[in-house]
């Protein structure tokens, strides 16, 4: 089968330390023979992430960009995805897998590491 959509990355991977602005940008591209809209958006367990969807018109096709955030506090390691919903009969959704590993920040604990 032919792929429905670009997806980069296909797989989210927050790695860094608590505190710190951990996000990653994933690019959709639907393919032109299997054009769709995102109509919906949600994530699998509540808490983890933050995510914004974006759609950008370029002149022969639109994308979409997804923003995925770590919320986590302290230190983390999680399995979450984000799962889009699309105007398709072909593919009525598309998951992408987001894994965090967020390690203890000493600067929050106020244990300063001299």
């Amino acid at each position: 089968m032919d792929n429905f959509a670009s997806i980069r990355p296909s797989r989210v991977r927050l790695n860094g330390k608590s505190g710190d602005k951990i996000a990653v940008k994933v690019i959709i591209v639907p393919e032109e023979k299997y054009d769709f809209n995102v109509t919906g958006m949600r994530t699998r367990r509540e808490g983890d992430i933050d995510v914004k969807l974006d759609t950008i018109e370029k002149e022969t096709h639109k994308e979409y960009v997804l923003t995925v955030e770590n919320q986590r506090r302290g230190k983390a390691r999680y399995f979450n995805a984000v799962v889009l919903k699309t105007d398709s009969k072909i593919q009525p959704s598309i998951t992408i897998p987001v894994y965090g590993n967020i390690a203890a920040n000493p600067d929050e604990t106020g244990k300063n590491p001299s």
